[in-house]
């Protein structure tokens, strides 16, 4: 049946063979089986164009290599290139990954396969949904694209992007053209299950998934867990140790603070957020609306902020500290105390500064609001920024099934 180098065995119930613009044709019917090296094919009918090496396989077709079984109801086979394409969807079985799709092509020679419209890929450590993955048997990599959502089986995280590429053999994972992490977490509180969602979304992400599974992030770096947002150029998300650096200009919104340093590491502990650590040039601003949006500074080469149960509990700075307090008068402001020392230490209590500790080498400077009103941004601590440019609402699309999506509108 084949044009090679050593006959083909073939079977078949019944053969009826004919002549057309092709040349010569045979059609088989009935438990069509043939063989080809290590390709064994089997289908209910079979019409083999001799010519031109196509052959049309219609009804229960089954296209096996050591190892692999691809399923379609009708499959054009050539028998010279190796090449199956499958029509009205296809399926295949390889270890312990399975394929679904509406469309396909395997080339038995290179085992690779390319899958096209609502596509499925699924193995002990994921499920992978996209319009297209082309799939590589040899070292099971895939390459997915178009709304492609990978989730995972072992873990809590769910990745979606424009393009993802996947390596388990090297247990990496690459996605560019806007990628989202999803990480839902499940909390217990009053006995209640809550859940807790992180978000982070980049231009282009790589993951590691060995004994320190870790994500890194780059190009517009934006995050979102509950009150807490943040941006930065780049990051780590190291999942095991749980936490997540920033580098590239950091910024770490919590309501009205901003935080800024060279680095940012956020600590989420037990699915809850323990700490946001500044270090080298760090500097937390306070917008104050109740006294005409001054803004109350701290700054140091350090500058750690403690959560209790979501809310903020403590700051503590150190090294070079400096701090700038707006009073507030009955009309407004009252003028501004300036403070150095070494550390300084503000104790919050239901989310709002309570009590505020300046220790060793205290220098203090009185600003009277005649003063202060007519240029307020003039002291403003040598480290002082702020911006208006927080993380924007974002959608994103989740594949929850080959059929249909699971729509998130994220608010930053």
């Amino acid at each position: 049946m084949f044009r090679s180098d050593r006959p083909v065995p073939f079977e078949a119930d019944s053969l009826i063979g004919s002549e057309s613009e092709y040349g010569a044709v045979r059609e088989y019917y009935g438990n069509c089986k043939w063989s080809q090296e290590d390709i064994v094919i089997k289908s209910d009918y079979a019409k083999q164009f001799i010519e031109i090496n196509q052959v049309i396989l219609k009804g229960n077709v089954r296209i096996m290599q050591p190892g692999m079984k691809m399923i379609s109801p009708m499959v054009e086979y050539n028998d010279r290139i190796k090449k199956a394409k499958a029509f009205d969807s296809v399926e295949i079985f390889d270890g312990p990954s399975y394929v679904i799709a509406d469309q396909g092509i395997y080339n038995a020679d290179t085992k690779i396969a390319d899958f096209k419209n609502r596509v499925k890929v699924e193995d002990d450590s994921s499920i992978v949904f996209a319009d297209r993955i082309i799939y590589n048997r040899v070292d099971r990599s895939s390459r997915a694209y178009g709304n492609v959502s990978v989730l995972g089986k072992q873990t809590n995280a769910i990745l979606t992007g424009d393009t993802i590429e996947h390596y388990p053999e090297e247990k990496y994972i690459i996605s560019l053209g806007d990628p989202f992490l999803i990480q839902v977490d499940t909390l217990i509180e009053d006995e209640k299950e809550i859940f807790d969602t992180l978000f982070i979304k980049s231009k282009k992400m790589e993951a590691f998934f060995d004994d320190d599974e870790r994500y890194f992030f780059s190009g517009e770096l934006e995050i979102i867990r509950n009150s807490i947002t943040a941006k930065a150029d780049s990051g780590v998300f190291y999942k095991n140790r749980d936490y997540i650096l920033l580098y590239g200009s950091p910024i770490a919104f919590y309501d009205s603070t901003q935080l800024y340093a060279d680095t940012i590491k956020v600590s989420i502990q037990k699915n809850k957020l323990e700490s946001i650590e500044a270090n080298i040039r760090a500097i937390s601003v306070l917008k104050d609306t109740a006294n005409g949006d001054r803004k109350n500074q701290i700054s140091g080469d350090n500058i750690i902020i403690s959560f209790v149960n979501g809310k903020i509990n403590e700051l503590k700075a150190k090294g070079s500290t400096k701090s700038l307090y707006n009073f507030p008068g009955d009309d407004g402001g009252d003028g501004a105390d300036i403070k150095d020392s070494e550390s300084i230490r503000v104790v919050f209590t239901e989310g709002e500064a309570d009590k505020i500790y300046w220790f060793n080498n205290i220098n203090a400077q009185y600003i009277p609001e005649g003063i202060l009103s007519s240029d307020p941004s003039k002291y403003n601590l040598p480290d002082y920024k702020w911006t208006d440019q927080k993380p924007k609402k974002t959608e994103i699309k989740v594949r929850k099934t080959r059929w249909s999506f699971l729509h998130l509108v994220i608010i930053f």
